[in-house]
């Protein structure tokens, strides 16, 4: 960051295309059929109205700002929360710093959302903090 940044204090949102979750399985397919397969997508909370449940996803491939490219930490300086406005049905995902930040630290947040893996299938974190988890999912 280039200026001080106080603990609690709003940073950015992850912005991104909202698509299907059967788009999301085609796009997840293609970007890796062609080697493109750093996909920037994350999952929304699934909603619901009066009939049916509804899974959607941000794909910040061709969309976005620069929330895709925070660096892991398992230490995160920032946290993401889901931000509900006006009755949406989907949140924003917005950033807050969990602590303080000084000018010139890089801001970084956790991609373990939820349990680490245990290996198979994961991949090894190197983020170097002394309380690494030792694996993303």
């Amino acid at each position: 960051t280039l200026t001080p940044i106080r603990k609690g204090e709003f940073v950015m949102t992850y912005v991104g295309e909202v698509i299907t979750d059967c788009e999301a399985e085609k796009r997840g397919l293609t970007y890796g059929e062609t080697g493109n397969n750093k996909i920037m997508m994350t999952t929304l909370p699934a909603y619901t109205d009066d009939i049916n449940t509804f899974v959607r996803h941000l794909d910040a491939r061709h969309l976005t700002n620069i929330a895709p490219f925070l660096n892991h930490s398992c230490n995160p300086n920032l946290t993401m929360v889901n931000v509900y406005v006006s009755r949406q049905p989907m949140p924003l995902f917005a950033f807050f710093a969990r602590r303080d930040i000084a000018a010139g630290q890089v801001l970084c947040t956790s991609y373990n959302w939820y349990d680490a893996g245990t290996g198979a299938g994961s991949v090894r974190c190197h983020c170097g903090e002394p309380e690494c988890c030792g694996w993303l999912k």
